[in-house]
């Protein structure tokens, strides 16, 4: 039952329940929409105009509280030193942001890049200190989303319902020996989890098959 997977609440169960997901087979296939190459930090000068990327730079001033213009908007800014160029980051209505940077402290900074005429802008980045680099590396698997679930959410509840969810083939053991294709539990895994692209694209064509395996087979028991 879904209700048992760790980390799934009664709000939880309500936001998955508008993605259509309403048992640990629909959560393991909640397949990522997307994936983010997290693998390569960029160096500030080769950032292009209106680009995602990942930059690792350093705070070389204290983080501010501002208000800006008529509406009052606050935002927290702070600017950043990398690689011997320099850039400012601002976070619109985060202020909790202000309390997790420190002075002097390298970062890693995922976010949309905007380049003014050599002006650097970073806004409403995801970042994480580089000596705890934990979820902004690699691969990251970007999923649909619906109230108040969040990307991390949803990769920990779908892997602890990989972790106690049954995954059973239809495919007969002694084909998927013959043909050498991996458990299809190994191919959500990877899914999921990807370590490679390449790797993405084998577990994809292990689930595809398993797919039309089992049409195959309900053809033939209709047929029959």
């Amino acid at each position: 039952m879904l209700q048992k997977v760790k980390g799934i609440s009664d709000k939880r169960l309500a936001d998955l329940s508008k993605l259509n997901i309403t048992s640990c087979e629909s959560l393991i296939k909640h397949y990522p929409r997307n994936y983010l190459d997290l693998s390569n930090i960029m160096p500030i000068k080769f950032a292009e105009n209106n680009q995602m990327a990942l930059i690792k730079a350093t705070v070389i001033t204290m983080p501010e509280n501002k208000v800006s213009g008529a509406r009052k908007l606050k935002y927290v800014k702070v600017v950043c030193s990398s690689g011997g160029d320099y850039l400012t980051i601002i976070w619109f209505n985060q202020p909790y942001v202000l309390q997790k940077l420190i002075l002097n402290t390298e970062y890693l900074f995922y976010g949309r890049i905007k380049n003014n005429f050599g002006q650097i802008t970073i806004t409403n980045p995801t970042f994480e200190p580089v000596d705890k680099n934990y979820k902004l590396r690699g691969i990251v698997p970007v999923y649909k989303l619906s109230g108040s679930l969040t990307q991390g959410v949803v990769k920990t509840i779908v892997n602890n319902a990989l972790k106690t969810y049954n995954v059973k083939s239809c495919i007969p053991a002694s084909l998927e020996a013959k043909y050498s294709l991996f458990s299809l539990k190994n191919a959500y895994l990877e899914i999921h989890n990807p370590t490679t692209f390449s790797s993405i694209k084998q577990a994809s064509e292990r689930i595809a098959l398993e797919e039309y395996f089992a049409l195959m087979s309900a053809f033939k028991l209709l047929k029959g």
